[in-house]
């Protein structure tokens, strides 16, 4: 009887002592890399904290509702196994901050996994959450918040892609921190070489004014990463104000730097879209529709390339720009904004200073931007410490800018302002067409505002409206003190202000070399006062011309520099004496810098500008030409089997075709040929041009009466005659 109570007293204590334990099984699987555990319950996810290195999937959608959540790994003991979602999706997540230890400092943080370390896979589900912590007592620490991740940190092996998260971030906080870095999907992000086939659409609102805040729809804080064949859509990504001026807001990443010359990828941000979305940052907060700052710390190495903004404002208290903020030493290639609306924040601090404003870059330094196509955006500050807003850059000091064709709307009480760069210093433009209109009080140009010292343009352009109140010009408005060198150039545009208006340049203190230039537009002074208008440029001193030209049919008031002012015919004619000196191409050979076609640019000389084009012939008539850079394209790919709903479409540099259908008396159109034979038929939906000539082709309409049609109907008689007597005589 002793020995029956002393064995039940013992397995009492066993039981009672593992009544405190979980039991840890999957009712499928064994966690290795041929047989995963399946995940079919919220504790089943959850306990992925028993294991951080094995293998898992998905086996159904999970809805999370009510579910108490603790994240998926620490700083120090983080996921580093596989995770497929297989395609399904975890609602519901709700999301809360937590205390604990992020590189050895106290923070607060919340995610779904709270760190993703070396060698890890996460890929191929769907994420919707959401965190809610208004008003939130951080207690003076770090704050790291990420939807699916709160830190990624590896050694450019960890594979995460093809997971769409639709969340909902809601933090603030009046408390002192050294930084806040909040991503829709990753908080943080370190060596990691591809983040691809990721995409966030929800709402992120970030208030921590006592912070140095990094803050994006990916990523918050990146540091050595790529970024490719991410979508952000029907997205509201905004801060409050911030106390830090490397505070930064974009689109995709807040904050993105690269330090690590044995960074393996070329590209740091490849085929992304943005787009149906807002990005605010708020006073002493740099805002980007892609990436608030950038910085490459080895001169340009890498590139931002073949990315899309479409249907986005964005609006900083700092640098502010449709693409980025602030950028040092970054290349960008092939990137396109279409109707991109930018601005200055409401509450900006006036004690901010250096800062620009700018269609693609609000502030650029050492970069290098090629090959960009800017559409229906929008430019817009109040006055203020700004230094400079433009249609492309706001502020640009040693950068190149090749390839530009810009379409804007630049109207801000910021000065200087420019249609392609507010405040100049030392850049190199070339290959540039800007046209649409700017505006704005002093320093005021088509393409340059205000240039200090050495700036280069050649073979730009600008057409349309500039006005301004002094120092206003077709290409640059003020030239302070330096070389400025302009060559191969034309300018159509109305210009209106007070004083100091030029056609080309408004007024210059140092030594301007102007060749092969013309300027056909009006100058309008509305001053009280005799003021100086000239259709050149009201500087007399070190002004070099050669072949600078004006159309004094429309400007009729003359110019300080005689000889210069020739008839509108001048500019449109062939033959004419300006065509000769301006070398302008006689048959579309394209070997020289001019060409001329009555059904383009009005008629008045063009410049070839190394440009993609096409130029549609018919009957030896030219009745068409298409000039571009080349265009963002949107195609569907087989890129694998991927699931995610947003990554549909892949986006490439293509030059597509316009489709003309003209007209001739009595023929019909029949096509495009690549010759003038018609052996050589292209496909308007498919064909991509370079410099290409293309010919109409014709067949001849035979009209429905007359000897034609009668002609027609007696073979056709005949024909039926024929077959009447072969049949009767077969019978």
């Amino acid at each position: 009887m002793r020995r029956i109570l002393s064995l039940l007293l013992v397995f009492l204590t066993v039981l009672f002592c593992l009544s405190d334990l979980k039991v840890f099984a999957y009712s499928d699987g064994d966690g290795t890399e041929g047989n995963p555990y399946v995940i079919k319950t919220p504790q089943d996810l959850q306990d992925i904290n028993n294991d951080l290195s094995a293998y898992y999937v998905l086996g159904n959608n999970l809805d999370m509702s009510d579910f108490e959540w603790t994240p998926i790994g620490s700083d120090g003991n983080a996921f580093i196994g596989e995770f497929d979602g297989a395609g399904y999706e975890i609602a519901n997540l709700e999301l809360k901050l937590y205390q604990t230890y992020i590189f050895g400092e106290d923070a607060m943080a919340g995610g779904m996994f709270g760190a993703i370390g070396s060698g890890a896979s996460v890929y191929n589900f769907g994420l919707q959450y959401f965190l809610d912590e208004l008003g939130s007592d951080t207690n003076n620490k770090v704050v790291m918040i990420g939807g699916l991740a709160t830190l990624v940190e590896g050694d450019y092996d960890i594979d995460i892609r093809n997971i769409w998260v639709d969340g909902t971030i809601d933090f603030s906080t009046t408390s002192t921190g050294r930084y806040t870095s909040v991503g829709g999907l990753i908080g943080e992000a370190y060596y990691v070489n591809d983040l691809s086939y990721l995409s966030f659409t929800g709402d992120i609102f970030v208030d921590a004014e006592y912070s140095d805040l990094a803050v994006g729809g990916i990523v918050g804080w990146g540091e050595d990463i790529s970024i490719s064949d991410n979508r952000i859509i029907d997205a509201e990504i905004e801060t409050g104000a911030a106390d830090n001026t490397e505070s930064a807001v974009g689109g995709i990443v807040g904050y993105l730097s690269i330090y690590d010359s044995y960074f393996e990828d070329d590209y740091i941000l490849f085929r992304n879209i943005v787009m149906n979305s807002s990005v605010v940052g708020a006073n002493s907060v740099h805002a980007g529709g892609v990436v608030g700052m950038i910085y490459d710390d080895y001169d340009g190495d890498f590139s931002a390339t073949r990315n899309l903004i479409s249907n986005v404002e964005v609006t900083g208290g700092l640098g502010v720009g449709g693409f980025v903020g602030n950028s040092y030493y970054t290349e960008y290639y092939q990137n396109e904004l279409i109707n991109v609306k930018v601005h200055t924040s409401d509450d900006y601090d006036e004690e901010n200073s250096d800062n620009g404003l700018g269609g693609f870059v609000g502030t650029s330094s050492a970069d290098t931007i090629y090959y960009l196509m800017i559409s229906g955006t929008s430019v817009g500050g109040q006055s203020g410490y700004f230094e400079g807003a433009g249609g492309v850059a706001g502020i640009a000091v040693e950068s190149y800018f090749m390839h530009i064709d810009a379409s804007v709307q630049v109207a801000s009480m910021i000065s200087p302002v420019g249609g392609l760069v507010g405040y100049s210093d030392d850049n190199y433009i070339s290959y540039a067409v800007v046209s649409g209109s700017v505006q704005g009080f002093s320093d005021i140009g088509g393409l340059i505002g205000y240039s200090l010292i050495y700036d280069t343009l050649e073979y730009v352009s600008f057409n349309g409206e500039i006005s301004g109140i002094d120092n206003v010009g077709g290409l640059v408005g003020y030239n302070y003190n330096g070389w400025l060198d302009i060559y191969y150039a034309t300018v159509r545009a109305s210009i209106v202000g007070e004083d100091y208006l030029g056609g080309i340049l408004g007024f210059s203190e140092k030594t301007v070399d102007l060749e092969n230039i013309y300027f056909a537009g009006t100058l309008e002074s509305v001053a009280e006062y005799e003021a100086k208008v000239d259709p050149i440029t009201n500087s007399t001193e070190n002004i070099v011309l050669d072949n600078v030209f004006y159309d004094n049919e429309v400007y009729t008031e003359g110019s300080i520099f005689s000889g210069r002012g020739y008839a509108t015919v001048q500019f449109k004619d062939v033959d004419s004496e300006v065509a000769e000196m301006l070398r302008v191409d006689r048959d579309f050979e394209y070997d020289n810098e001019f060409f001329v076609s009555p059904v383009h640019n009005d008629g008045y000389f063009t410049l070839y500008q190394d440009r993609d084009y096409v130029i549609f012939f018919s009957s030896g008539d030219v009745v068409a030409i298409q000039l571009s850079y080349g265009r963002i394209m949107l195609r569907d790919e087989d890129e694998g089997d991927y699931v995610n709903p947003y990554v549909k479409e892949y986006v490439r540099w293509g030059t597509p075709i316009q489709a003309w259908e003209i007209t001739r008396d009595g023929y019909l159109f029949d096509g495009w040929s690549q010759d003038e034979t018609g052996e050589d038929m292209i496909d308007p939906e498919t064909f991509e041009y370079d410099y290409s000539n293309l010919y109409a082709q014709w067949k001849e309409e035979l009209p429905e009466t007359g000897e034609a049609g009668n002609l027609g109907f007696i073979w056709m008689s005949l024909g039926v005659l024929g077959l009447l007597i072969s049949r009767k005589r077969k019978a």
